[in-house]
């Protein structure tokens, strides 16, 4: 196998304020670079993991969460 795509669904209620959203998004852009890391210990480092991370609403659609890059801080 060459390639393949993995997918993480996270359905929450009660998120009523934009303090919530970024609490969340920060979770998720915490997560998501974890997953990142840990493809590229198991695959090696020639791995390049892609990794997209949104949020999504009735309010306002679909929107990113930036991701940090490598070494980037918080």
């Amino acid at each position: 196998m060459s390639s393949a795509t993995f997918h993480i669904e996270l359905r929450v209620q009660n998120v009523e304020t934009a303090e919530h959203v970024e609490a969340v998004g920060k979770a998720i852009e915490r997560a998501a670079s974890l997953i990142a890391n840990d493809a590229i210990l198991i695959l090696g480092d020639s791995c390049n993991p892609k990794v997209e991370a949104y949020g999504e609403d009735f309010k306002n659609g679909r929107y990113p969460i930036r991701l940090r890059k490598p070494g980037e801080e918080m």
